[in-house]
């Protein structure tokens, strides 16, 4: 079922890499890039969502119309399961986020 589900996300979005700083991004079928800004890693989908990561390897979340789920960088997270994600806050607080961006719960 995940093989599934990754072929379906990476037939919907490919992932491109920019020649000029090795920054990546996804393109759609339609041939337009998802995002203005331009990651050091973006993963495909997973549950509506893909993780990325800027050059501090902080990470966080983006949508198929290339928005940011939140206004915080994580110091790691995992894909998407169910609706909820888990990570870790730069604090070391861990948490679970949801689709929306609200963090549900905080420990450490």
């Amino acid at each position: 079922k995940q093989k599934e589900m990754e072929k379906t996300n990476k037939e919907e979005f490919t992932r491109v890499q920019r020649v000029s700083d090795g920054k990546y991004n996804l393109i759609g079928k339609d041939g337009k890039i998802l995002s203005k800004q331009w990651f050091d890693w973006i993963d495909y989908f997973h549950d509506g969502l893909a993780i990325v990561r800027r050059e501090d390897y902080l990470n966080n979340f983006i949508d198929k119309q290339g928005k940011l789920l939140s206004e915080e960088w994580f110091s790691w997270v995992n894909d998407f399961k169910d609706g909820l994600a888990v990570g870790q806050r730069t604090n070391g607080e861990y948490f679970k986020i949801d689709k929306q961006g609200k963090i549900l719960v905080v420990s450490e």
